[in-house]
């Protein structure tokens, strides 16, 4: 049989028996938040403070700062539900472009079902992971927008500009490179993310206090 035949490939038979750790999700959860939250305190400081703080008042009066808190857990809900699925992906899927797999569909002979990574079709299907991974996380940056944009409207501007710069990287190097393509574009619009949800926090903290 061959590579989608009616047995996985024989490293992922190996790897199953290997015992992740959830150390790296647990880090990546929480690491990459305090690291946009740190940037966000310097758009904070160093930008246009004075008005920042005019239209944090107003929230503070208003008391929807609740709002501002919701988005930032469910920016870190976003980012565990996320994040555990690699626990065991990184037991059965660890090489290369067979990690663009988001299932591993089993036809009733026992044979195993994964995506085709050659060739054309398999930069389709790396083509739409990258789409879906985008639709994972975007209910959460439109609704960072408008909050965000409330407070800190051009360095929102900024943070969307470089979100969606990322994942047009992302989609044309998963597309055309494969596996590790889409790293820069990933990491880009990760970190964007994480600065938009530390400024979320920062409206939080100051009109709660």
């Amino acid at each position: 049989p061959g590579f989608f035949g009616r047995h996985m490939p024989q490293f992922l038979d190996e790897n199953v028996k290997k015992k992740a750790s959830y150390l790296p999700t647990v880090v990546a959860s929480i690491v990459p938040f305090l690291i946009g939250l740190a940037i966000a305190y310097v758009i904070y400081g160093q930008g246009a403070t004075s008005k920042y703080d005019v239209k944090i008042q107003t929230i503070k009066t208003t008391e929807t700062y609740w709002i501002y808190l919701a988005l930032v857990f469910l920016g870190r809900a976003v980012s565990i539900v996320n994040l555990l699925p690699a626990y065991f992906k990184n037991q059965i899927l660890n090489k290369g472009n067979i990690r663009a797999n988001p299932f591993i569909y089993k036809v009733m002979d026992g044979g195993h079902v994964l995506f085709d990574e050659d060739g054309v079709i398999g930069q389709y299907n790396r083509g739409n992971r990258s789409l879906h991974h985008m639709i994972e996380t975007l209910p959460l940056v439109l609704a960072g927008l408008f909050a965000a944009g409330q407070v800190f409207p051009f360095p929102t501007f900024i943070l969307i500009s470089l979100i969606s710069f990322g994942r047009i990287i992302h989609s044309l190097g998963y597309s055309y490179k494969g596996y590790g393509g889409h790293a820069p574009g990933f990491l880009l619009a990760f970190l964007a993310t994480s600065i938009l949800e530390g400024l979320l926090a920062i409206v939080f903290f100051k009109a709660s206090s």
